[in-house]
C-alpha cells in the first residue's frame, strides 16, 4: 500500500542512515516535507532524468502525479513561483527610482532614490540568476551567464552614448536636459518590465529538476562556499569604483571625450569577452578561469602605480592608464 511505500522511503531510510530528527512528521523533528500533487499529469522526457544512469523505461510516457514543492528543515528549498514576481518587482523599483530622480531637488532625496534603485537591484539579481540557471543545461552555465553579462554590459556601453547624443542636442535646455535624460531612461526600463511579464516563463518542472540535481540543498552550502565568499569579500575590499578609475584616467592626460571613450572601451571589452570566456569556463572549469581573472585584475591595478623604471608612479602614462582600465573586465 501507499502508506507502507512512504514509510520505507522516509522513516526507514532515516533510521538506516542514522539521520537524527528526520524521516517523520512529529514534534521536535525537522520539517522535511514533499508536497505532491496526485492529479497533475506530465510527460517523461530525457531532460527530466537526473539519475546517473540517464535511462528509464518510462521515456515518452505521460504519468500522473508530480512533486510541487520540497521543504527542507522547515524552509522551502527553492520556490520557482516566487522568482519571476521578485524579478519584476526589482526591475520596476529600479526603473521608477531612476525616473523620479528627474524631480529630485536636494541630495537627501536623490540619495533615497539611489537607495531604492540599489534595493531593486538586490531584489532582482538572485531570482533572475536562478531563472537563468533553470533554463540552462548544467554543462552550459558559463555560456548562459556569459551571454547575459555580454548583453548587460553592452547596454552599459550603449546607454551613455545615447545620453551623450541627447545632451548634445538638448544642451540649450540647461538643467532640464538632464531631467529629460531620466525620463527617456524610463522607456527601456518599462519595456524590460513588459518583456518580463509577457514573455518570460519559468522553466518547466523537468528542467528545474535537472538544474537542481547539481545544486546543493538549502542550508547545505558547506565550507567550500564559505571559503569562496570569504575570498571574494577580500577581493572586493581591494576593488575600486569605476568612477575612481575614470577620474584617474582624466588625471593621466585624457580629456572629457577621451575619458568617455575609455569607459566605452571598458564596457565593449567586457561585452565581447563575456560569452567566449563563459564557454571556456564550461570546458576547463570555473576555478582556473576565476583565478586567471583575479590575476589579470591585479596586473591591471599594478599598471596604474608602477612606472617604467619599476618605481611607483604618481600618474600612469595615458596609454597604460587606458590599458589598466580596459583590462579589468577580463
Amino acid at each position: 500500500p501507499l502508506e507502507d511505500a512512504v514509510r520505507r522511503m522516509t522513516s526507514y531510510s532515516a533510521k538506516r542512515f542514522k539521520l537524527t530528527g528526520r524521516g517523520e512528521v512529529r514534534s521536535g523533528y525537522y520539517a522535511d516535507i514533499c508536497i505532491f500533487d496526485p492529479t497533475a499529469r506530465w510527460k517523461v522526457e530525457a531532460s527530466a532524468i537526473v539519475s546517473q544512469g540517464k535511462h528509464t523505461p518510462f521515456l515518452g510516457y505521460e504519468l500522473q502525479g508530480e512533486v510541487r514543492h520540497t521543504i527542507v528543515s522547515g524552509r522551502i528549498a527553492d520556490e520557482p513561483s516566487r522568482r519571476k514576481p521578485l524579478v519584476v518587482a526589482g526591475y520596476s523599483l529600479s526603473g521608477v527610482s531612476k525616473c523620479v530622480m528627474a524631480f529630485a531637488s536636494s541630495w537627501p532625496w536623490l540619495l533615497g532614490l539611489r537607495f531604492g534603485d540599489r534595493v531593486g537591484k538586490a531584489m532582482r539579481n538572485p531570482p533572475r540568476d536562478a531563472l537563468l540557471a533553470d533554463a540552462s543545461d548544467p554543462g552550459a552555465l558559463g555560456r548562459t551567464f556569459g551571454l547575459h553579462r555580454a548583453m548587460d554590459t553592452l547596454g552599459a556601453a550603449i546607454g551613455p552614448l545615447v545620453a551623450w547624443w541627447l545632451l548634445t542636442h538638448w544642451s540649450a535646455h540647461g538643467v532640464a536636459a538632464y531631467r529629460n535624460i531620466f525620463f527617456v531612461s524610463a522607456i527601456p526600463a518599462a519595456i524590460a518590465v513588459v518583456v518580463l511579464v509577457v514573455f518570460v516563463r519559468p522553466a518547466p518542472a523537468p528542467a528545474r529538476a535537472k538544474a537542481a540535481a547539481s545544486a546543493p540543498a538549502a542550508g547545505a552550502l558547506g565550507p567550500f562556499f564559505a571559503r569562496f565568499v570569504a575570498a571574494d569579500v577580500l577581493f572586493q575590499l581591494g576593488n575600486s569604483s569605476n568612477a575612481f578609475l575614470l577620474l584617474r584616467a582624466s588625471r593621466a592626460g585624457f580629456d572629457a571625450g577621451g575619458v568617455a571613450l575609455v569607459y566605452l572601451a571598458f564596457n565593449l571589452v567586457a561585452a565581447l569577452l563575456a560569452l567566449p570566456l563563459g564557454g571556456l569556463a564550461d570546458r576547463i572549469g570555473r576555478r582556473p578561469l576565476l583565478l586567471a581573472g583575479y590575476l589579470v585584475y591585479a596586473l591591471a591595478y599594478a599598471l596604474d602605480v608602477v612606472g617604467h623604471d619599476g618605481n611607483l608612479a604618481p600618474e600612469p602614462p595615458p596609454a597604460r592608464g587606458a590599458l589598466s582600465i580596459v583590462g579589468r573586465p577580463i
